[in-house]
């Protein structure tokens, strides 16, 4: 029954994508994470599960450890537990970078604007350029979740089967939006293959289009289906909230 309301659902509103897949990169403030759709079966989102010690979440730590020479460490729920064994055991801690909560330095007020010589503050003091940091992010989650396709299909998936969607706060200005769009060039994503999208947009639309996921309409609310139908989307970020209403 679920396989004949997919298609049926998939055949009501074909996918505008070019390639085989969609990808969404949700960098957060406090959490980030990915999911991803196939063309041919649009409707099921599916999420990576990131582990921390007994914990599983859909989202991990935006935590960032680099080594000594600013290559990549580790990230997410690894990055705190290393940052955490470094500095327990005393030993040239210092000479790592650690970042947590970076985020918002790209738009830290209304009137400041991003540019390519933005630093973010690590733990221990030091400054780095906001450009590597992010860039070190987002390569980390491109490649998790070429790795997690390859684990899960037996299909050989490539960069160029890929369509990218990274989302950005609503009140980020063009400059900030330039500055997301070349650390994820940068990080091996082709500028043609990238959507940036606002993050309330992106989910109001999902509000839309959820129900063609469920096998019980009942359960869900038919924003799309319902006319005149309104709704409320609330974004409880790390450091702000954001609501819209449709």
């Amino acid at each position: 029954m679920a396989e004949k309301q997919l298609g049926s659902s998939v055949k009501q509103r074909p996918s505008q994508c070019t390639r085989l897949l969609v990808a969404a990169i949700d960098f957060g403030t406090v959490y980030s994470g990915y999911a991803y759709s196939f063309k041919a079966e649009w409707p099921t989102v599916m999420t990576n599960k990131w582990s921390g010690g007994d914990l599983l979440s859909y989202k991990t730590p935006s935590a960032l450890l680099l080594n000594p020479d600013q290559s990549f460490n580790s990230f997410g729920f690894d990055a705190e537990k290393k940052y955490s064994s470094l500095t327990e055991d005393g030993k040239d801690c210092r000479k790592y970078f650690f970042f947590q909560r970076f985020k918002m330095i790209l738009k830290s007020s209304l009137e400041k604007r991003v540019h390519r010589k933005t630093q973010c503050i690590a733990e221990n003091g030091e400054s780095v350029d906001a450009m590597k940091v992010f860039t070190h992010c987002i390569n980390h989650m491109r490649k998790h979740l070429l790795e997690d396709l390859e684990n899960r299909t037996t299909a050989k998936i490539t960069m160029d089967d890929i369509d990218f969607v990274l989302t950005v706060p609503a009140i980020w200005d063009d400059t900030a939006k330039m500055f997301m769009r070349e650390a994820a060039v940068q990080a091996g994503i082709k500028s043609d293959q990238l959507l940036i999208a606002l993050e309330p947009e992106s989910a109001s639309i999902y509000c839309q289009l959820m129900h063609l996921e469920s096998t019980d309409n009942k359960r869900f609310f038919l924003a799309g289906k319902e006319s005149g139908a309104k709704y409320m989307v609330l974004d409880l970020g790390g450091n702000r909230m954001t609501i819209k209403a449709e």
